[in-house]
């Protein structure tokens, strides 16, 4: 009896609803790729740009949808008292969505999933894992400022800026590098030399990273990587209400752990020809 061909095995995936990643290799597909979407980075045109390049067996982890689950489980409010708890649980179960795609073999995952040494030693040799960055003050700023908006979904605060900024939300705010890519719980100190080490570290093994002010560029690698044109486009560039007086030096202390992140991961993915451009887009 011979064995299954990819076509063959890929209907059967799909019988069993299973991710596509079989039929997607078999449509051309490289290796995997995830995307880590740290918000107000350009993420949502980046998830745009890769779903129209690999529209086979990708997986998006959705913010609202793994808030709302953790919520529930979490049997909490929707109030400012309960969004910390719950974000750090919707958190867990982002990291668990990515380990569960990646186990099925999606092709491409892309969302708000922590990533941290543990997930690149185990699929690190089939998937190439890639983000973008923005400058951790001006990410931050914008990230206060929408949150104050309609828009902002389960993210919005109903606090003053300036009490806000004293919150724990907050803090993990100022350290989002941290969180996303250290491997390590929202209850860690993410403030901490070896959060900020293990975040570096993790930097040092993505295939990619891009940066809003070099948006190009990154769309440019991101086709090398799928073997597919990726064209980025802008989405939310809104930015919300001005902040009050005193908010940006705050927001800078805050951003210590992302500064430090942020900075060598220019040293080591940066275009060195090119000069500041503004903090880009968005998302």
């Amino acid at each position: 009896m011979t064995g299954q061909g990819p076509l063959r095995a890929s209907l059967t995936a799909l019988r069993a609803n299973r991710p596509l990643g079989a039929l997607g290799r078999a449509l051309g597909a490289r290796r995997g790729l995830v995307f880590v979407h740290v918000p107000k980075c350009g993420g949502v045109s980046v998830e745009r740009a890769l779903r129209r390049a690999r529209p086979v067996g990708r997986r998006l982890i959705g913010p609202e949808e793994t808030y709302e689950a953790a919520r529930v489980l979490l049997g909490a409010g929707d109030d400012e008292a309960d969004r910390h708890a719950v974000l750090a649980r919707a958190s867990e179960t982002r990291r668990d969505l990515l380990h569960l795609h990646l186990a099925e073999g999606a092709t491409l995952i892309t969302g708000h999933a922590p990533l941290g040494a543990h997930t690149l030693d185990a699929y690190g040799a089939g998937y190439d894992f890639v983000t973008v960055m923005r400058g951790p003050a001006e990410r931050m700023r914008s990230h206060v400022a929408y949150n104050k908006t309609g828009a902002a979904g389960h993210g919005r605060s109903d606090l003053t800026v300036t009490r806000f900024l004293e919150t724990d939300r907050a803090r993990v705010m100022g350290a989002l590098y941290v969180k996303y890519l250290s491997g390590l719980p929202m209850s860690a100190d993410l403030t901490s030399q070896a959060a900020i080490d293990a975040a570096r570290r993790t930097v040092d093994r993505l295939s990619l990273v891009g940066f809003t002010d070099e948006m190009d560029r990154f769309a440019r690698g991101l086709s090398a990587l799928t073997g597919r044109r990726v064209r980025v486009g802008h989405a939310n560039r809104g930015e919300g209400p001005a902040l009050p007086a005193g908010a940006l030096d705050r927001i800078e202390a805050l951003c210590a752990p992302d500064a430090a992140v942020y900075a060598h991961a220019r040293a080591r993915f940066a275009d060195r020809r090119a000069s500041a451009r503004g903090p880009g887009a968005a998302g």
